[in-house]
């Protein structure tokens, strides 16, 4: 296991609380300024599942919800993590397939693409709409289009939402292929921030391709995607770039899950080869 060093991302004191870009606070003082929440606890993981109000199990035309009790291992976004019963998370299911869940990890890797958000906003994939739902909950989102593939999950979402306030922001949209839709309507929207969350699995080579489509259409002004986080720091972990380099919410995001106890744990399994190209990729852009 690769444990990621202090000097890494807390390089030179409290310089990074000074860089042009970042007020003369304390480092962790900004951090806090920057992500008031805390994210890497079961509390917030908690208050999340609570916010998406999915208390109740469901099944029809191949559309399953259901509610389950962690008894086993269950990683953070991070970090490898075993827990005992303490979260009950929902999880959606489409033809026996897990589709999404509410369950750290996913919490945990959704929270930029909501929170370092505003204006109008584009989004890859609805899932259970946790992003989506967060999103429009922020004062500074207009509004949100979110592109998903399958009628199925786009009722379910619209039938479990229809009275929540956060609906009214969000336009969801059917696409066949979400990709084809960016590089051939000659109308689609110009966001000031697009997420891509279209994934079955973390960080798949599919995103690299995605990344370099959207800063190619020129899409929107801020653009990420799901894994955005976890590629900067085994990046940082094999020293393919150094925290400069990070960009600043990102920095924000892996300093404070740096101080917690399980950044001790850290999960660090991607291919070597693979970050290399992805964050070529990615900071050309930047």
């Amino acid at each position: 296991m690769v444990v990621v060093q202090k000097t890494l991302l807390f390089f030179r004191g409290a310089q990074m609380a000074t860089t042009s870009n970042e007020p003369s606070l304390s480092q962790e003082d900004w951090d806090d300024l920057m992500m008031p929440d805390d994210v890497f606890s079961d509390e917030f993981v908690k208050q999340e599942i609570a916010f998406m109000g999915l208390d109740k199990s469901f099944s029809e035309d191949g559309v399953v919800l259901t509610l389950k009790e962690i008894h086993r291992r269950c990683d953070d976004y991070l970090n490898k993590n075993y827990r005992g019963g303490e979260l009950t998370c929902p999880v959606l299911s489409i033809d026996g397939l897990v589709w999404m869940s509410l369950t750290p990890m996913e919490i945990q890797s959704n929270y930029m693409a909501w929170r370092a958000t505003g204006g109008l906003v584009g989004m890859g994939g609805l899932g259970l709409g946790y992003a989506p739902m967060r999103a429009a909950s922020q004062e500074e989102v207009e509004d949100v289009y979110v592109y998903e593939n399958d009628q199925r999950v786009i009722d379910f979402f619209l039938h479990h939402h229809r009275k929540r306030e956060e609906l009214k922001k969000i336009k969801v949209i059917k696409v066949d292929d979400l990709r084809d839709t960016i590089t051939l309507d000659e109308d689609f929207p110009e966001f000031d921030s697009f997420y891509m969350d279209i994934y079955q699995s973390l960080l798949p080579n599919e995103a690299i391709d995605d990344w370099k489509l959207m800063a190619s259409s020129n899409l929107a002004q801020e653009f990420r995607f799901w894994g955005q986080e976890r590629a900067y720091l085994e990046g940082l972990c094999h020293e393919i770039i150094g925290p400069e380099q990070v960009p600043m919410y990102d920095r924000v995001f892996l300093r404070k899950w740096q101080r917690t106890e399980n950044s001790a744990m850290q999960n660090t399994n991607l291919d070597y080869a693979y970050i290399e190209e992805l964050l070529e990729v990615m900071l050309e852009w930047f």
